[in-house]
């Protein structure tokens, strides 16, 4: 069967909570971070520099399976040109739209800081 509002409405509560519970899983290190924090890491990951601190192991996950995929999303310019999956802007996973448009902002910011620099 297609997957839709109809087939859907036909799961039992505890099917959809478990699928909910997988799914947000899956986008759990990004939606939980403080908003504040992964900009700052994100601007740490441009600079190259690393942190040891206890957070080390989600700044490790989000630099491998988040930013070292970021430079394919976006111009030299820091616009978002590509969308990891097909589709529309609404058709993304929310974890890669809240990292790509975290990711926009500290790359503009470094770019207008190393452009002052010159």
């Amino acid at each position: 069967m297609p997957i839709n509002k109809n087939t859907c409405g036909l799961l039992k509560y505890v099917v959809v909570e478990k699928l909910k519970q997988k799914l947000l899983e899956s986008v759990e290190p990004i939606i939980s971070l403080d908003k504040n924090i992964l900009q700052r890491w994100i601007k740490l990951m441009i600079a190259g520099t690393r942190i040891k601190t206890p957070d080390n192991e989600i700044f490790e996950f989000i630099r491998t399976n988040y930013f070292e995929f970021a430079l394919m999303f976006v111009d030299h310019k820091g616009n978002i040109i590509n969308l990891p999956e097909k589709g529309g802007l609404l058709d993304q996973p929310l974890d890669w739209i809240i990292f790509l448009q975290m990711f926009k902002v500290a790359f503009v910011e470094e770019l207008a800081k190393q452009d002052k620099g010159r």
